[in-house]
């Protein structure tokens, strides 16, 4: 009885991806959007890594400078420690920085995985008659089974999808 209700839920996704004006409407929306902003803040991003990177290797200099100030005489030893807790502070803030630069990179990288990922598997099926291993694999991350509800007999299930769910 479950494996028909997910069967059911599966081949509901199947067929609104073979339906081609449903496809173009959702996801081939859902893609293009993805392109753009994949494009768009992937290049904003990566130009900010670059800034940040450069700004971290230009704290790095000037504290290698302070340092030689600092052998020379140039400067005292109190100075240098208040001016190295500065410099290492502000790495400190430039790289938890590049950090999120870089997980924000990676969601949108995963993301536009995930789009590629459900083309693939939607391609690969045409309409689902039984449940394997293979079909649970692809298409479902989670199954959430609810309590049997007293007045009705029934229970709630609900389906976490690995593709990019059409609605």
């Amino acid at each position: 009885m479950q494996a028909k209700t997910i069967i059911d839920k599966l081949n509901q996704q199947l067929d609104k991806y073979y339906s081609f004006s449903e496809l173009e409407k959702q996801y081939l929306l859902q893609k293009d959007s993805l392109d753009n902003e994949v494009g768009s803040k992937l290049k904003n991003l990566s130009d900010e890594v670059d800034k940040v990177k450069a700004e971290i290797n230009e704290k790095k200099s000037y504290y290698s400078t302070l340092y030689e100030d600092k052998l020379k005489g140039i400067i005292s030893e109190n100075d240098f420690i208040m001016f190295r807790d500065k410099f290492n502070q502000e790495c400190k803030e430039k790289e938890k920085r590049l950090a999120s630069l870089e997980e924000q990179i990676l969601e949108i990288s995963n993301k536009k995985k995930d789009v590629n990922n459900s083309i693939k598997i939607f391609e690969k099926y045409k309409h689902i008659t039984e449940l394997t291993k293979e079909i649970v694999d692809e298409f479902i991350d989670c199954i959430w089974i609810g309590k049997v509800d007293e007045q009705t007999g029934k229970r709630d299930v609900e389906i976490e999808m690995n593709i990019i769910k059409l609605v």
